[in-house]
């Protein structure tokens, strides 16, 4: 569904003079969308409560020859790159474009909304500059609508300072890790974990919060995370640890 709406952006290109960014709220996520003009890309985003990660999906020329997963490294303009990630890509028929699909954290995406662009490298040989202007300006819209999500959910934050991940979710993960009959049968998957945690820092509950895969990648995933994950519990705002949400990055399964 987020794939086929921005595939109905890349057909139509009407210009306007100022860019023009929607929030809407879904069942577990919020979306803010740009639709496509003549001089700029379409852009989806979207974003979750419990989470300082986000996925961007844009759409670029199509300049490279692949589809299915690359690298992608996202910048800043003037500033030092990010650590690289992964990016999924379609290319919707009848449609000169690309569509890419990755996550972006809070940092960047605050640096980049306040530079007005965001540079993207694919696979590190194909450039974009994906620009982002007046975004900055829905950024509180956005955590509003976060709340909302949660608070439907049954899940509505009862803590001040957020739990903190001390290493990447995305890097406890490693090859030999991967079953080996789901190796050999060319299942890839990627899937994205929300965690209880505990005032102590421990996982309490795991469960799969978006899954394009097998689901018994969630069996795989949580006993790994809670043997490797060091989490910083929440605070209350005396100070005191206690019991809260975190929604994983998305950790892609992707073989070869």
């Amino acid at each position: 569904m987020l794939i086929a709406y921005l595939a109905a952006l890349s057909q139509a290109a009407p210009s306007e003079p100022q860019p023009v960014w929607q929030v809407n709220q879904r069942e577990r996520f919020c979306v803010v969308v740009r639709e496509r003009t003549a001089e700029r890309p379409g852009i989806l985003l979207q974003a979750y409560p419990f989470s300082p990660f986000n996925t961007l999906v844009f759409m670029v020329p199509k300049i490279g020859a692949h589809t299915g997963n690359a690298s992608v490294d996202l910048s800043v303009p003037s500033q030092r790159s990010a650590a690289p990630s992964y990016a999924s890509i379609f290319e919707p028929a009848k449609s000169a474009d690309r569509l890419l699909k990755t996550s972006i954290d809070e940092d960047q995406l605050a640096a980049a909304a306040a530079q007005g662009s965001l540079g993207i490298t694919v696979a590190k040989r194909e450039n974009h500059v994906l620009p982002l202007r007046g975004f900055g300006k829905v950024i509180s819209a956005l955590k509003a609508c976060e709340e909302r999500v949660a608070a439907a959910l049954g899940l509505a934050k009862t803590w001040s300072q957020d739990p903190i991940e001390r290493d990447d979710f995305r890097g406890m993960v490693q090859a030999e890790d991967y079953p080996v009959e789901m190796v050999s049968a060319g299942e890839q998957a990627s899937i994205s974990l929300l965690l209880k945690i505990d005032a102590q820092g421990r996982i309490e509950d795991c469960r799969a919060y978006e899954l394009q895969g097998d689901r018994r990648w969630e069996k795989v995933v949580c006993p790994l995370l809670r043997k490797r994950a060091k989490i910083t519990p929440a605070r209350d705002f005396a100070g005191r640890s206690v019991s809260s949400y975190m929604l994983t990055p998305t950790i892609h399964f992707v073989i070869g």
